[in-house]
């Protein structure tokens, strides 16, 4: 599967529905562009979910062997550990790492460069000020 036109640099969870016997849950994608829905999770029975892959991730990426139509987990922890895998690593090989940045701090603008990027936040850049 061919992401490398897209850098994500996180993914988040949305609940749809926490309506018992029917709860359902996204997973968005995020990168520069916005946000791809790429898994949804729905509620079987009681407390088992099952997750698929959705149309929008395989119209915008395609069919592999091991991602099409027909994938599915029935752990979150799968689900969770194959969108980690799909990050990015833009705190690392960003185009955006070590770049010149005017920041706002405490009281007034500054000149920082671009040193980190925290995944597991909610994008936010981390800036060294020399």
């Amino acid at each position: 599967m061919n992401t490398n036109n897209r850098v994500f640099f996180s993914w988040e969870e949305h609940r749809v529905s926490k309506e018992k016997g029917r709860r359902v849950v996204h997973y968005y994608l995020k990168d520069s562009l916005g946000e791809l829905l790429s898994v949804a999770g729905t509620e079987k029975s009681a407390k088992h979910m099952i997750y698929v892959v959705t149309k929008h991730y395989l119209d915008a990426f395609g069919h592999t062997n091991t991602i099409n139509s027909e994938t599915k987990w029935r752990a979150k922890r799968d689900v969770v550990g194959w969108l980690t895998s799909l990050i990015s690593e833009p705190h690392r090989s960003s185009p955006i790492s070590r770049a010149a940045v005017d920041a706002w701090w405490s009281d007034g603008w500054w000149e920082g460069v671009v040193v980190d990027f925290d995944v597991y936040g909610r994008g936010h850049l981390q800036v060294f000020f020399p």
